[in-house]
């Protein structure tokens, strides 16, 4: 018999990754950007400091293939794990970069990586082998591995399938001295340990994490074991954090928060960050739901571990509920959707957005393009946690301007600092300065109440720098504001939240993002809100907007809806007397 030729597992990934951006491949454009990245640096990575180290990423890859399939046909047949070139793009990235140190020595480049791939591509398989090789074969004293997630049963599934593909491996515990039990695998020589661990364990002080796989981020409700584990790492030489998720539904959480960073690094010219890496399978166009070329991009292992007939299946029952369909984007198509049942679709928002737009400036002045532009303001008030929001229509002019819509939005600062670990931590990153010097996207207003003066203040300044023809309000909490408003010469009208006013307000918004007839400037803070909108329709084909958690806020939409409902019927013509469509003549 001929000799078996290892496998050259960089050439493999190497390859992928060209045939990736050629096209050979079919994959997603944030695929494609990140086998961008790893070709690129392996030209011009040593200009900054790093290095591919070919046998490392080797090493890592043999140890994987050693390791038995403990789930499936393949563990009935007793098969070791063959990777898919994806998996050894993966792995390779995570083990062959390297970076110097200030004394010369190389180590790991990536401390953090962010996986993100629809459900049944042996993303617990493939995390479970890393764990198996961080702890014994890595070569780090005292090494503490732990398998991390939001409950105990999800913190085990990791650990269980490492648990069992130790137990399997009998020259694996041999020959790194592991002792397996129930709850946890250890190795004495080193004094390394494997736990699984949830953000309800007993207590999180003490942990120095060399190796933390957290297991579907996405179901996160906060960031405080994310954050707890992070902060943990830093006194090991080259350790690794890597979150291994589908998409989800709460675009305000950690994981979206973890997302948006991948995409920068992958996406925004210029943007390094050498310690992270980051890749997402995901379709490209969800509106093509139902084609395999966008099955493929979000399940790079079709036909291995996700089978065609599993997902046609699938797709003939999302054609038949609205349900399914939005779980089968998310589920398969690996399509962040905020809302189970969502009302508008946020690929056509996102088609809509113009981000050279900006109201006002980092001075407080208008864009050009507005000033002295009528407008249409709504409001929505609060006093504590829920946001306030002022929202401005500019309308449709002949000269093809679109109905453009901006946001300002307004939290109280003690509230925010105080539940920042629990329910509020993304809004301090939106209250955070931008790179691009604008003004944040969120402002905190001193004390524990929403200062309403700096609302006003806001609006009156609007009326000197737009012509603001009216000022549609929800009365609710709006009694005094709306009453220094009116002293001011300023037309203000009440719009109780009601079906019959919000109902052809949001069916003309959707009509208007579908045809491409609005635009807004990408506000982030905005567009949660949008994609957190449920709308249910009643046996009159009304819809009303409406969230599915309290976590979910909708006060911008609710805003938008005030002063657009009276942009659609009629500064002068009383909003309960609407019955069709039209456009407030400004």
């Amino acid at each position: 018999m001929g000799q078996v030729l290892a496998k050259d597992f960089p050439r493999i990934a190497e390859r992928y990754a060209q045939d990736v951006v050629t096209g050979k491949l079919v994959a997603g454009r944030k695929v494609v950007a990140a086998c961008a990245r790893h070709l690129h640096d392996l030209e011009h990575g040593p200009k900054r400091g790093l290095r591919f180290n070919p046998e490392e990423a080797s090493r890592a890859c043999r140890f994987i293939e050693l390791l038995p399939h403990i789930k499936g046909k393949w563990a009935k047949l007793r098969e070791l794990i063959v990777l898919q070139p994806w998996q050894i793009f993966i792995v390779c990235n995570l083990f062959g970069w390297q970076k110097q140190t200030e004394d010369g020595s190389w180590v790991r480049r990536f401390k953090l990586a962010y996986i993100e791939v629809a459900r049944k591509n042996a993303k617990s398989t493939l995390a479970a082998a890393i764990a198996l090789y961080m702890l014994a074969v890595d070569g780090e004293e005292g090494a503490e591995i732990y398998s991390a997630a939001t409950t105990r049963g999800q913190a085990r599934i990791v650990f269980g399938v490492a648990r069992q593909m130790a137990l399997r491996t009998r020259r694996y515990r041999e020959r790194f001295g592991v002792e397996v039990s129930t709850h946890a695998l250890v190795q004495d020589s080193t004094a390394s340990n494997f736990v699984a661990l949830s953000s309800d364990y007993d207590s999180l002080d003490g942990l120095n994490p060399h190796f933390v796989p957290v297991d579907e981020l996405h179901a996160h409700k906060n960031r405080a074991l994310w954050d707890v584990l992070e902060t943990a790492m830093g006194s090991r030489e080259q350790p690794l954090m890597m979150a291994i998720t589908t998409a989800g539904g709460n675009q305000a959480g950690i994981c979206y928060e973890v997302r948006g960073y991948i995409v920068n690094i992958l996406e925004t010219d210029g943007f390094h960050d050498d310690s992270t890496f980051g890749i997402i399978f995901t379709a490209d166009d969800p509106e093509r739901w139902d084609q395999p070329e966008q099955w493929a991009m979000a399940n790079p292992n079709l036909g291995v571990s996700v089978f065609r007939d599993y997902i046609e299946d699938k797709v003939r029952k999302a054609r038949q509920s609205a349900a399914a369909l939005n779980n089968f984007k998310t589920k398969h198509l690996n399509i962040w959707i905020n809302a189970s049942l969502a009302y508008f679709s946020m690929e056509r928002w996102k088609a809509c957005e113009d981000t050279t737009l900006q109201l006002f400036d980092a001075a407080g002045d208008p864009d050009p393009r507005f000033a002295g532009q009528k407008c249409v303001i709504g409001l929505d008030l609060a006093s504590e946690i829920d946001l306030a929001e002022v929202v401005y229509e500019f309308p449709e002019l002949p000269d093809g301007q679109p109905l453009t819509v901006f946001g300002t939005h307004y939290l109280p600062r003690d509230l925010v600092e105080e539940r920042a670990s629990t329910v509020t931590g993304h809004y301090l990153n939106w209250a955070s300065p931008r790179p691009d010097g604008k003004p944040p996207w969120l402002t905190l207003t001193d004390g524990n109440t929403i200062d309403m003066d700096r609302i006003e203040a806001e609006v009156l300044r609007a009326n000197e720098l737009f012509q603001v023809v009216a000022v549609a309000h929800d009365p609710w909490q709006a009694h005094q504001l709306v009453g220094h408003l009116m002293a001011k010469g300023i037309e203000c009208i009440k719009v109780p939240p009601n079906v019959g006013n919000f109902s052809p307000a949001l069916k003309d918004l959707e009509g208007r993002m579908q045809s491409g007839r609005i635009r807004h400037n990408g506000d982030p803070l905005a567009s949660w809100q949008m994609a957190n909108v449920v709308a249910r329709r009643d046996f009159k084909d009304n819809v009303y907007p409406r969230k599915e958690r309290p976590e979910n806020k909708i006060d911008f939409v609710t805003a938008l809806l005030e002063s657009h409902s009276r942009l659609i019927v009629g500064a002068d013509t009383p909003v309960q007397q609407y019955d069709g469509p039209g456009v407030l003549a400004l």
